[in-house]
């Protein structure tokens, strides 16, 4: 019997393309509070993930400068295929310039730009053997 399903690994400049793609993502970092995982609406600007945050929430810590993590993936369960780029870096205060971000889901006022420098980036595709 033939395999028909795989698990992939994709290399980094399909992981920049897949970020280049998609418009949600989630960042994780520890902050004070513990480990934090939450969903936002961004854009890349060369090297860098940049989003918009309220003043003042849990969010803005990433101004500063934190180890954090960023995961983007596309998953499709009636084909059971899908795939997760990771993007690992530095957070601080976007400096760069002009960048074109997605409109927020979540309502309210974000004016705080944060840029999360990518220094590492891995990803993998995955397709069900399953019929």
């Amino acid at each position: 019997m033939l395999a028909r399903g795989h698990f992939l690994t994709i290399e980094p400049d399909e992981c920049r393309r897949l970020l280049d793609a998609a418009s949600v993502g989630r960042v994780g970092w520890t902050s004070g509070e513990g480990i934090q995982v939450l969903p936002v609406n961004y854009a890349m600007s060369g090297d860098q993930i940049v989003f918009r945050v309220a003043s003042g929430s849990v969010l803005e810590h990433l101004t500063e400068p934190n180890d954090v993590v960023f995961e983007v993936d596309d998953l499709d369960d009636e084909t059971a295929t899908g795939w997760s780029v990771v993007a690992r870096g530095r957070s601080g205060e976007f400096e760069g310039g002009m960048v074109a971000l997605p409109a927020a889901w979540a309502p309210g006022v974000r004016d705080v730009l944060v840029a999360l420098t990518i220094t590492s980036l891995s990803g993998r595709a995955v397709s069900s053997d399953a019929d």
